[in-house]
């Protein structure tokens, strides 16, 4: 599949970005950690469309205890869920050439290429970064800490999956919020993608590996 082309020069809300946040097995497992969840929804004209990507995943390993108290999954929730093998395909063709969106994503993006090493986003943007970069002088720039700043509690309540924090969907559909609501905050209408990029782009490392992190921030 072909890398969508970039519109760099064209205002940044006229692009589409897949916002994405998964759930793992745990970095202990290095690169044998297994995906458990997954969510990718569209943001486009400056606003989350209806349209999304959700999956529970068999990770085919075992969830440490520790691990399933953060995201509140056990294996036996999995058990008659999909593999990863089995939604790999769907997942690469929405994911595929498209740009990237995520909270602290670098650790995502690593798991995705353990998982399917070719895989290749156009671009690779980060709402920690946008958040470290305007509101510098604040310690905290965790996805909780961006919850509380924009007041989007609400905005979480009564979610499609009827799950919390550190859920997949619920952690994806609140970045989604506090991405949009950071760039109509700081960016006008005709601030271009090439502005957000200078700010906010993560570059690929073709080796994931070299990658270190955990998805439960």
């Amino acid at each position: 599949m072909m890398i969508n082309k970039i519109r760099k020069n064209e205002p940044w809300w006229k692009s589409e970005y897949i916002v994405l946040d998964l759930e793992g097995t745990g970095f202990q497992h290095k690169e044998k950690e297994g995906i458990v969840e997954v969510a990718a929804l569209h943001v486009c004209d400056g606003k989350i469309l209806n349209n999304f990507y959700y999956e529970m995943i068999n990770p085919e390993i075992e969830i440490p205890p520790m691990v399933s108290r953060i995201h509140g999954l056990k294996n036996k929730d999995l058990i008659n869920k999909p593999t990863f093998f089995e939604i790999k395909n769907s997942l690469f063709n929405l994911l595929q050439g498209k740009i990237l969106v995520g909270h602290h994503v670098s650790v995502d993006y690593k798991l995705l290429k353990l998982k399917m090493p070719n895989y290749k986003p156009s671009l690779i943007l980060d709402t920690k970064k946008i958040s470290k970069h305007y509101w510098r002088n604040e310690r905290k720039h965790s996805l909780d800490s961006l919850i509380e700043k924009f007041e989007i509690q609400d905005a979480l309540i009564d979610l499609p999956i009827k799950r919390g924090r550190h859920s997949a969907y619920y952690d994806a559909f609140a970045t989604s919020i506090i991405f949009i609501k950071m760039m109509t905050d700081k960016f006008s209408n005709n601030s271009t993608l090439q502005e957000l990029i200078r700010i906010a782009r993560i570059d690929r490392v073709e080796d994931s590996n070299n990658l270190q992190g955990s998805l439960f921030e």
